[in-house]
């Protein structure tokens, strides 16, 4: 019994203890969300997308998360967002918009980060739907997916640089090659970017779209693909050359249970 020793499985650390930084590109395209209202409604693929976020959350208190709307002809951070909510903001339900940061028993009893992240994703979500008017959509059809996927390699390189620096309170002193300089492969935490994509293939954006998909597997980002509805070349090509996932849901409006089965299990592993 002398040569048994249980206590390694308490105090030895993970081999990969990063945290995780999961950046979620919703594709908003208003023409194609109008195709899928009967199935799918945005207001409940967003009721669905905040609560796998909160899943993701919920993993580790390190972990973080970012939303980026891929708009028609913008691409914007949902969160973290320039406009934090305040009080006076409502929340987006599967049937209305109702006000619900005056209840003090839900502040009491939800995790703080998580109505953080619900709050700020809802209410940029409604500043983005309450400024697109009929004259902006007028002469498009196409989402601006090219874009949203360079916010997010900016943004996580971004943090990525940042948690590296000693300078600005990292926990690391930098990740360097032998010769000094910084090995840009090498970062201090495990991020992945997924698109949840509506829409179909995006021709105009295809030196845009390379370009990111180069970058993404420069750095190692996987980018996870959750085609929701349309067709498109490019975004299987994002993510067979970044070795993501890429899944056609066969049934959207079982969103929330594609997102925790598929794109949320591993995780655990």
């Amino acid at each position: 019994m002398d040569g048994f020793d249980a206590s390694a499985h308490y105090t030895q650390a993970p081999e990969d203890d990063k945290p995780s930084l999961l950046v979620l590109i919703l594709d908003t395209n208003p023409f194609a969300w109008s195709k899928l209202h009967p199935t799918l409604p945005l207001p409940r693929a967003v009721a669905s997308i905040l609560l796998f976020l909160n899943a993701h959350l919920a993993f580790s208190h390190a972990n973080r998360v970012a939303v980026i709307a891929a708009h028609t002809k913008e691409a914007v951070f949902l969160y973290p967002s320039t406009h934090p909510s305040t009080n006076s903001e409502t929340s987006v339900t599967d049937d209305s918009t109702q006000s619900s940061n005056n209840d003090p028993l839900r502040d009491a009893n939800k995790y703080r980060q998580f109505r953080i992240v619900e709050d700020e994703v809802q209410a940029s979500f409604r500043r983005l739907m309450a400024s697109t008017t009929p004259d902006m959509l007028a002469g498009t059809n196409e989402t601006m997916m090219a874009g949203a996927l360079s916010l997010a390699l900016a943004y996580i390189n971004r943090l990525s640089l940042a948690s590296e620096d000693p300078a600005s309170g990292g926990a690391t002193g930098g990740n360097r090659t032998a010769n000094g300089t910084r090995d840009a492969d090498v970062t201090s935490m495990n991020a992945r970017i997924l698109v949840l994509s509506v829409s179909g293939d995006l021709s105009t954006q295809y030196v845009s779209m390379m370009n990111s998909i180069f970058a993404a597997q420069r750095k190692k980002i996987p980018i996870d693909i959750c085609k929701i509805a349309g067709e498109t070349v490019f975004l299987q090509q994002a993510s067979d050359a970044t070795r993501g996932i890429y899944m056609q849901l066969q049934h959207p409006g079982s969103l929330l249970q594609y997102l925790m089965v598929c794109f949320l299990s591993f995780e655990m592993f």
